[in-house]
């Protein structure tokens, strides 16, 4: 996670998450937030690399 957005994002996802008093509940919560940033993160890593391969192209 490179963009100070995301980071800052996560971070504040990282903390509501705290703030959720059933264990079974949190455990899920964090599940389902890190499951998004590995997609985001899978995201960005293929728009990165189809942005390289275009440019490659000029």
């Amino acid at each position: 996670m490179s963009h100070p957005i995301s980071r800052t994002l996560y971070e504040q996802q990282l903390q509501l998450g705290s703030a959720i008093k059933d264990p079974a509940q949190q455990r899920n919560y964090y599940n389902a937030i890190n499951k998004q940033q590995a997609e985001t993160q899978a995201i960005n890593q293929g728009v990165e690399t189809v942005c390289s391969l275009i440019l490659n192209l000029f």
